[in-house]
């Protein structure tokens, strides 16, 4: 019987192991025994978890949790005071007002008989204890449009945040107004509305812009966003935001390259590319084990001299030196297939090998020995497939 005991709302929903178990408050709950995760959840507070030993059978238990509170306590205060604040249409009270706000970002407005309304954008984290700044409204005026070439940009009025074009807004009689965009240089100015009256602004804003030039080694074709540009080297100008540059030569690994451009920056990017095969030898790692368990390692070999010289103990009559040049890296076994390694191809080849009969070693992580050299092939084979690689050895009859 387990009562979780937590500071804060007077009750919690419980899950155990993932599976909801109730709302608990001080009563006790029944858990089987055993090792259970637990966690318990409140719309108003951060998510608590851990785990518990359950000792069973009837035996009581306390679990003491702090819930601690998914919210931030603020103070909104205006000049004048009394003014409503909303957030989307919904009342949260007249300033000076003290509320309880869960991590957001919230647009507020402020609204008061004889002025005109007064947004207020205000992002809200639970670190951050800052006070909020007083809004401070105007003498109603008249009505504002504003409309913006492109479409969706900021628009502070009084230098506070009004909106995103295109806009209405209840302006006071004299204002002033910036409009804003990423990508694009901002547009300031000045302007007055008679009480009642309307007022329009049509801002232009105009598209910031940078160049990057892209280069490599051999020249490769360049494309931007999946466009070609043609031939390295280019150099582009495009407008202020984050692009995709991609370099590609047949027979070459591609490279990719996420390039943020700057208002009047002028960026070089230069690679160098590398054929398939040299980037395939750069990502080698030294060692790695495969899916039967085996460690391989990385045999980067040149020149070796095989067999052996006239006069050397165990030299048979008819072997000779000779000179040996390896072209390719490979990887090779740490250790000699172990028996354990070896029984898990037997039990996937089945009646094939029927009649093999394999004497196990005291330790099955001993060299498995014994094996016909077309069976040690047909364990190659398995072994290649597994991997994701192709057979080594064609089998006939």
């Amino acid at each position: 019987m387990i009562t979780f005991d937590f500071s804060g709302p007077e009750h919690a929903r419980l899950y155990i192991d993932d599976v909801f178990a109730g709302e608990v408050d001080e009563k006790a709950v029944e858990v089987a025994s055993g090792t259970h995760d637990y966690r318990l959840e409140h719309p108003r507070y951060l998510l608590a978890s851990g785990s518990i030993e359950v000792a069973g059978l009837g035996q009581a238990q306390r679990v003491e949790l702090a819930l601690e509170p998914n919210w931030r306590t603020v103070t909104l205060t205006s000049e004048p005071s009394g003014a409503s604040v909303l957030r989307e249409d919904q009342m949260l009270g007249r300033t000076p007002l003290t509320a309880d706000l869960s991590p957001d970002l919230y647009v507020l407005t402020y609204r008061k008989q004889g002025y005109g309304d007064k947004k207020q954008l205000l992002e809200i984290a639970l670190n951050d204890q800052s006070a909020v700044p007083t809004v401070t409204l105007s003498l109603d005026g008249g009505t504002l449009y504003v409309t913006a070439d492109p479409v969706g940009a900021n628009v502070l009025i009084d230098g506070a945040y009004a909106g995103i074009s295109p806009l209405k807004y209840a302006a006071g009689k004299a204002y002033t107004i910036r409009v804003e965009k990423d990508g694009y240089d901002s547009w300031s100015g000045t302007g007055k509305v008679a009480t009642g009256q309307e007022a329009s602004i049509a801002v232009s804003l105009k598209r910031q812009y940078g160049t990057v030039r892209l280069d490599s080694i051999p020249a490769a074709t360049v494309f931007i966003d999946g466009r070609a540009q043609g031939q390295a080297p280019v150099e582009v100008r495009l407008p202020v935001r984050e692009y995709k540059v991609e370099f590609r030569r047949p027979g070459y690994r591609s490279i990719d390259r996420i390039v943020p451009l700057k208002k009047d920056e002028n960026r070089t990017i230069h690679v160098q590319l590398r054929t398939e095969k040299e980037a395939r030898y750069a990502e080698a790692k030294p060692i790695y084990t495969n899916s039967t368990g085996m460690n391989m390692m990385l045999a980067k070999p040149s020149v070796f001299t095989m067999g052996a010289p006239r006069g050397e103990p165990g030299q048979m009559a008819n072997e000779t030196e000779k000179v040996v040049r390896l072209e390719r890296w490979f990887y090779i076994g740490e250790s000699e297939v172990s028996y354990r390694q070896f029984s898990t191809f037997l039990k996937h080849a089945g009646h094939r090998l029927s009649g093999l009969a394999v004497k196990p070693p005291t330790n099955p992580d001993m060299p498995v020995t014994g094996i016909p050299w077309d069976v040690a092939a047909l364990y190659c084979n398995w072994l290649s497939v597994r991997e994701g690689l192709p057979e080594a050895y064609q089998v006939r009859g």
